[in-house]
């Protein structure tokens, strides 16, 4: 069943009428018909089922039929903070870690990434990541979009994770990175629910950078044995810990 997001208000209607970009992708692009069903969502966690009753180019109406809660959020909230990354791979890990269930994507400008320190993002890069954000919630039938920050610096993004009391981890090849797997079975990992993971650029964090994390009380995990690349580590690292806490497989 096809999935939207729509604004809270448009729900306080009755019957619903739907316009704009939603009303077009279901009449030009999915070819949908009367009686059809769809689920609406108003990002407060709240699902409705809306059954269609007419559709034109511009307009489609329906009624709601039912009002439910999905389960399909994790209970684990995840942020993941990557290093920013060409274009067509930063959307790759926007796309696939909304798929998995990432609570909030607030991106790092670190010394290596490809902008470097430049933590400047525009306000049409955004407005494109929020709508692969919302187009993947939809895909893979979320109840609530991911938040998404702009980009920040490394120690802004490690202060964050403190305020929030936060498990900390950082993935890296360095010699005293922890196995991720026996970092989750601590006792201080299992008392916290919400997790920050950084996933470094390509090339990996800088000495200073790891440093800056470990003072901030992040801890420096490991993936494995093989070196990932920065746009598969993050998604790797978001499965491992969800199935880890019982939320995949």
């Amino acid at each position: 069943m096809q999935h939207f997001f729509v604004p809270a208000e448009w729900l306080q209607q009755d019957p619903i009428t739907l316009t704009g970009s939603i009303a077009h992708q279901m009449v030009r692009v999915l070819r949908m018909r009367p009686g059809d069903a769809c689920l609406l969502l108003d990002d407060t966690g709240w699902a409705y089922r809306l059954v269609l009753a007419s559709l034109s180019p511009d307009q489609v109406t329906g009624r709601i039929i039912e009002r439910f809660q999905p389960d399909t959020e994790p209970h684990t909230p995840i942020c993941l903070h990557q290093a920013l990354l060409t274009e067509r791979k930063m959307d790759w890990v926007l796309q696939k870690g909304t798929e998995l269930g990432v609570a909030t994507f607030a991106p790092i400008a670190t010394e290596r990434s490809i902008h470097g320190r430049k933590d400047i993002v525009g306000r049409a890069k955004l407005a494109r990541w929020r709508r692969i954000v919302q187009e993947a919630a939809e895909q893979s039938g979320r109840a609530r979009l991911p938040a998404l920050h702009p980009p920040e610096p490394l120690a802004t993004a490690c202060a964050r994770a403190a305020r929030d009391g936060a498990l900390a981890l950082l993935a890296t090849t360095d010699a005293s990175a922890q196995p991720l797997r026996e970092v989750l079975t601590t006792p201080e990992a299992r008392a916290r629910q919400a997790i920050h993971l950084f996933i470094g650029p390509e090339g990996g964090f800088s000495a200073a950078e790891l440093a800056t994390a470990r003072r901030a009380g992040v801890v420096p995990i490991s993936l494995g044995p093989r070196v990932l690349r920065t746009e598969t580590a993050g998604v790797v690292a978001v499965a491992a810990i969800l199935y880890a806490r019982g939320e995949l497989g």
